[in-house]
């Protein structure tokens, strides 16, 4: 009797030895973060829970073919960094970006994307710059449903779930079903939230080059604005590609656009994505020029359906469009021309946003049309644009007009194609709902005939003067 006590003793004392024992971390090399509801700030967690979610996603991750071609592809060790995704911007989700560490360096290879109440996965696919869904077959669907088990490790208090009511006066959230209009619309309605609200999608190591001097064209028709170039960083190429500036169409009346900058934090280069909205908001402080001073847009301004351009610092044909105005005062000369284009970190402006520029961060926002995504996408195709061949000085530094079609109809309705003659219609409002024109047949980018792109000539045009490059601040 004594034998079998000592027995049963040593099974229950075993048996709670492995119960006291923590969850296995698969992945020790890779880290989970995410958001304190109490400060607001993004914190690394542990725990049993958050492990097996990290472990799961992890898992579901890298068996879908195209993080095992991308894994394949680039060289180092692989490491996995999970973030939650910021319950203000109305997704409730984990973001997983694999990173290559080669040579003490540390670089982001691809992005994933899970959604916590579709228990779906998602791929950032760069070689159209848009999100897309991943079937989850076999196996894999195990880490899937684990995936779903273990998301709320990190319960999100009732005060912390945003507002995503119709009167809330916030941008809604994006409908990521797949219904009736197919997986393409799903993929479109997720690019129309997140490219304005994650800034956590795209990240590099290096910092971007420097703007390039360039003219800009003259405005095809009233009613477009101008669009500034940019430098993108193209996932696949690890390169940055130059995104031409161009006049565009905005989705409706109103509207101004607040161009996109790459910000320095947390050791990389992070790209914030430009936005429509009734006022300009933060953009970095960069000197984009033609208008964007660094701070606001003294390019021109609405008056009711009628938008008025100050030829003192963007460039109109005045035979043709009526509706201008010359306050040569918004113009800020110095002796130093600033073409850094990043905000933040060694040699970067060190701008902060104003008071006026974080109430717009409040407005009702609005992604770019599906017009300019097209114009990126063609962009980050085009080899001569990247950073590694042309030097910093693109081949094609502007365009009048958008040259690309839309692989995606990220908006519904249509404005229509610049038109000369009608000088009394921009861009056409659609019961509110963004609105882009209609695109000229070609995908590559062509300089206009008889237009001679600019290889970093620092000087101004010559008639009219509205190359402002040099309109720096104080």
């Amino acid at each position: 009797m004594k034998k079998y006590s000592l027995i049963i003793l040593a099974l229950l004392i075993s048996g709670l030895s492995r119960a006291q024992n923590p969850v296995v971390d698969n992945h020790p090399s890779s880290q989970i973060f995410a958001i304190d509801y109490q400060s607001g700030q993004e914190i690394q967690v542990g725990g049993d829970q958050a492990t097996l979610f990290k472990d799961a996603f992890i898992d579901l991750v890298a068996a879908t073919p195209q993080s095992r071609e991308l894994l394949r592809q680039t060289p180092g060790r692989k490491i996995a960094v999970i973030k939650q995704i910021d319950p203000h911007k109305k997704i409730n989700g984990y973001q997983l970006t694999w990173e290559s560490v080669a040579f003490n360096r540390q670089s982001p290879i691809c992005t994933f994307y899970y959604n916590i109440e579709e228990n779906s996965l998602y791929f950032f696919d760069p070689a159209v710059n848009n999100w897309r869904i991943i079937p989850i077959e076999g196996p894999n669907n195990n880490n899937l449903n684990n995936c779903r088990n273990y998301a709320n490790f990190n319960n999100n208090p009732a005060a912390a779930v945003p507002d995503l009511s119709a009167n809330s006066g916030q941008q809604q959230a994006p409908d990521l079903s797949v219904n009736g209009n197919g997986e393409d619309q799903a993929n479109a309605d997720l690019q129309t939230g997140l490219d304005t609200l994650s800034d956590e999608d795209l990240q590099a190591s290096v910092a971007p080059p420097a703007l390039p001097e360039y003219e800009q064209p003259p405005c095809p028709t009233e009613g477009y604005l101008w669009q500034p170039g940019y430098w993108y960083w193209n996932i696949a190429a690890h390169d940055y590609f130059w995104v031409p500036g161009v006049w565009v169409a905005p989705p409706r009346f109103g509207l101004l656009w607040t161009p996109g900058y790459w910000g320095f934090y947390g050791g990389y280069y992070r790209f914030h994505h430009g936005y429509w909205g009734p006022t300009v908001g933060f953009y970095g402080g960069i000197n984009y020029g033609f208008g964007y001073v660094g701070v606001g847009f003294v390019g021109g301004g609405w008056h009711g359906n009628v938008f008025r351009y100050n030829t003192a610092v963007v460039r109109v044909n005045t035979t043709v469009i009526h509706n201008t105005y010359v306050d040569n005062t918004v113009i800020r000369n110095t002796t130093v021309v600033n073409r850094v284009s990043y905000n933040g970190g060694t040699g970067g402006i060190p701008a902060r946003p104003t008071a006026t520029e974080i109430a717009a961060t409040h407005e009702q926002h609005f992604a770019p049309t599906a017009l300019q995504v097209a114009h990126r996408q063609a962009a980050v195709a085009d080899k001569t644009q990247a950073a590694s061949v042309n030097n910093g000085r693109p081949a094609t530094t502007s365009l009048q007009h958008i040259t690309a079609t839309p692989t995606v109809n990220n908006n519904r309705g249509t404005n229509p194609q610049p038109n000369n003659n009608n000088r009394n219609l921009g861009a056409q409002p659609n019961n509110n709902k963004p609105a882009n024109p209609r695109p000229n047949n070609g995908s590559n980018f062509q300089p206009r005939q008889g237009q001679q792109p600019s290889r970093g000539n620092r000087s101004q045009p010559k008639q009219p003067r509205q190359n402002n490059r040099k309109q720096k601040n104080n």
